[in-house]
This record gives C-alpha cells, structure tokens and sequence, in this order.
C-alpha cells in the first residue's frame, strides 16, 4: 500500500513488531511508514495509527518537525489521530474518483 503526503509516495509496510513495542513508524529516509501487525486487533485502531505516522510525515516533509520539540511533536499527532475514526470516503470519492466529490 502506498499514500501520497505533499506529492511524495510514501510506502505503508505491516511489519511483525516494532522496537519498544512501538505501534507504527515514520522512517523519512526510507519514505516508510509502518505498522505493527498487533494493531489490526483493535477495529478502527489501524486506520488511526496510519493517520498517526501521516502528520509526523506532514510535519516532517512539510518542515514543521524541526521547529517543534519532540514532545510537541507527538502531541499533535496524537491529537490528530483521533480523526481516523471519524473519516469515511463515501459515494466516488471512495473509489478514487474525485470529480464530482
């Protein structure tokens, strides 16, 4: 699987397990995020550590990372991934399709 932060192609890899028992990664030199496999246990829980590891790639990409601290930082991104669980593509716009969205 593959998303797109600010034009760039980022690659999504599930991986068995992460160091410390992390539940997702963003590996900017790698243009990586993953996803620990345990985290597909939980419905939604998945979708919302993607999004998670998407705002550390938008304000790493988007160079906001290196002004924020890196408890800053996480907090965002812990604030933000909580919209996960309210997004929904309905109708074309889920198929891809964006024109009449």
């Amino acid at each position: 699987m593959k998303v797109r932060v600010f034009g760039r192609e980022l690659k999504v890899k599930i991986v068995d397990s992460l160091e410390d028992g992390d539940f997702g990664q963003y590996i900017e030199s790698e243009q990586t995020i993953k996803i620990a496999k345990k985290c597909f246990k939980r419905k939604g829980f998945a979708k919302a550590v993607l999004v998670h590891e998407m705002v550390h790639a938008i304000l790493g990409i988007g160079g906001l990372a290196q002004v924020l601290s890196d408890t800053q930082e996480e907090a965002i991104c812990v604030a933000l991934e909580e919209l996960a669980y309210h997004i929904d593509f309905i109708g074309e716009f889920e198929n891809g399709d964006c024109r009449n969205a």
